[in-house]
């Protein structure tokens, strides 16, 4: 099939009608449509390789990509799985589901699945038809599917929206990559902060920091990724950004929520030897801390590349200032 056919299936994608639905989408669904944006972002980044779009190993950053965009669209209160675009595209003629053995893919099934644990019992992935992934790695041919789906299914409102949100998400991510590079490289382009704004450098290091962690927790272990792809972990600056505006990935680790607490208020803090210490006074309070005792004498978990470890002269501030370690 040609570029101008595959657009003219792109136009016809089915979207239901509904009062939740605003101006900003016709009033009709925006999740089709949605999710093939974040599809096409991850196929220029090089993220998606091949037409098979993998419910295991895509699905974290598909989410991302598809959460973005949803949110620049539609109310706070109103949240959607992204597996319900993923299954319902089933419907579509260049979107096959790929069931996984012994199981079967029929119409009533796309039609009752609307999460991605009911996709996981069910499918492996997607496969996208080759002529259209052919047309997606080309850059102008991709731009040309983005403008069809931007131009038929959203107000022009929401078409600027939607482009300055994929201009913003391809910057973050092209921050994150920088800062792998350095690390890779034993460098700090410093002179490089003051292209990015906030939001970009903020979501750029944890995008780059838990990646490298692989979503771990490097104090406690924890490692929770949800069906859709959500996390358990921050990225937590060693030496904090007002203090060093360092944003290397060596200034850096991924923690859970309570770790990240505790080690920004000094409850925990980290040795020359990457051994964790627990201030004493924690079991002098009436208090339940819960596992955070245990965390005493234990290693950091790091990444299986020293180049991508903290440094350990990122952890004299925090020494110096809470008297922990």
């Amino acid at each position: 099939m040609t570029l101008a056919q595959y657009c003219s299936q792109f136009q016809k994608i089915r979207r239901a009608n509904g009062t939740a639905f605003s101006d900003l989408t016709l009033k009709k669904a925006p999740h089709k449509p949605l999710l093939l944006l974040a599809v096409l972002d991850m196929v220029g980044r090089k993220q998606i390789t091949s037409p098979f779009i993998s419910i295991a190993d895509e699905m974290t950053e598909l989410n991302a990509l598809f959460g973005s965009f949803w949110h620049k669209l539609m109310p706070v209160t109103h949240t959607s799985s992204i597996g319900f675009p993923f299954s319902k595209m089933g419907n579509e003629p260049f979107w096959h589901l790929v069931p996984l053995p012994d199981k079967t893919v029929t119409k009533e099934l796309i039609d009752k699945m609307s999460t991605v644990s009911q996709l996981r019992q069910h499918v492996m992935g997607a496969q996208l038809d080759e002529a259209l992934f052919v047309l997606m790695q080309d850059a102008q041919s991709r731009q040309t599917l983005i403008d069809t789906l931007i131009g038929t299914h959203f107000s022009p409102e929401a078409q600027a929206l939607l482009r300055a949100e994929m201009g913003e998400q391809d910057t973050i991510f092209q921050y994150s990559l920088e800062l792998e590079q350095q690390a890779k490289h034993k460098v700090r382009d410093s002179s490089s902060i003051a292209k990015y704004t906030v939001q970009v450098r903020d979501q750029g290091f944890r995008k780059a920091v838990v990646r490298c962690y692989d979503h771990r927790c490097a104090m406690c272990g924890t490692r929770i990724v949800t069906p859709e792809g959500y996390t358990a972990v921050d990225a937590a600056h060693i030496e904090p950004w007002s203090v060093s505006q360092n944003d290397q990935i060596t200034n850096g680790m991924a923690l859970c929520k309570l770790c990240h607490w505790a080690f920004d208020t000094g409850v925990v803090g980290v040795r020359t030897d990457f051994s964790i210490a627990v201030a004493r006074q924690i079991g002098h309070m009436p208090n339940a801390p819960g596992f955070i005792p245990t965390l005493a004498g234990r290693t950091l978990i790091l990444p299986k590349e020293v180049h991508l470890r903290p440094k350990p002269e990122n952890f004299e501030w925090h020494r110096k200032t809470f008297s922990v370690a």
